[in-house]
């Protein structure tokens, strides 16, 4: 008796699905979601994870507190880890994210968080989010 593994689509290829351990690499087996955080423009967290491994990934996502350029109260934002550097001036924006077993490290550029071209119905240029919004971050290992 021949047992067929079960086919899923990767990177535009059909291919079989690996069984046991072999499946072990490829997924993520533990979440970890952090509390709601308050960004600081400058500032820095350190929020302890309970993965017991350096994350694979790790995601971020703006909640608003205060509605503003047609966000809603409780809108949920996906937010990229980088930082950015606005038009021609040296003014930098965002954060970067250092992963380690038991923390994430977080570091707020010296702009804040900012969503450029963001209005969420016209998309015209909005306004510092900071004071609108909490973070939470996302890692899988």
């Amino acid at each position: 008796m021949t047992v067929r593994k079960p086919l899923v689509r990767i990177g535009g290829k059909v291919r079989q699905l690996p069984a046991g351990d072999e499946l072990a690499g490829l997924i993520f087996t533990k979440e970890f979601v952090s509390p709601e955080q308050t960004i600081t423009a400058g500032g820095a967290l350190t929020i302890a994870h309970d993965l017991g491994v350096k994350p694979k990934d790790v995601k971020a996502y703006l909640v608003v507190k205060t509605a503003f350029s047609n966000w809603a109260l409780g809108d949920e934002i996906f937010w990229k880890l980088d930082y950015e550097q606005a038009n021609a001036t040296p003014f930098l924006t965002g954060f970067t994210c250092k992963r380690h077993a038991t923390n994430l490290i977080i570091r707020f550029a010296s702009g804040g968080i900012w969503l450029h071209d963001a209005n969420a119905a016209t998309y015209v240029a909005a306004t510092t989010i900071a004071a609108n919004c909490k973070i939470v971050f996302e890692a899988w290992a």
